[in-house]
């Protein structure tokens, strides 16, 4: 998207809906749309690549359990870079089975038995 592209869409929230948002969770406030992300998703997922490639979504940027239980749906994978990441990525079962109920309360000393070191 170009910043005259940008600059055009319409805004996300209305003045009165932000003035909600406000009076409902205070401020900062950070409000995301779930068709953007699911839109941009997809468009991702659908790069011509003939060697195939695996689709990441970098916890750095938000680690918000919304957004990673978006793309999680679509099948993204997690990119995590920290043990901290890895730690929270677990913690909210991005990179678990959610078949099960999986809660992972682990020390960071205990990072490779939680993900299968030695």
């Amino acid at each position: 998207m170009t910043s005259s592209q940008a600059g055009s869409r319409a805004p996300l929230l209305s003045a009165e809906k932000a003035a909600e948002v406000r009076e409902r969770f205070g401020t900062p406030c950070y409000v995301y749309d779930r068709a953007t992300l699911e839109t941009t998703a997809r468009r991702a997922l659908a790069f011509p690549a003939p060697y195939g490639f695996t689709l990441r979504y970098a916890m750095k940027a938000n680690p918000s359990r919304g957004i990673l239980a978006v793309f999680r749906a679509l099948g993204l994978h997690v990119d995590a870079s920290s043990d901290w990441e890895v730690v929270l990525a677990l913690v909210r079962a991005h990179v678990l089975d959610r078949s099960k109920d999986h809660v992972i309360e682990a020390p960071l000393q205990c990072l490779q038995q939680v993900v299968g070191g030695d």
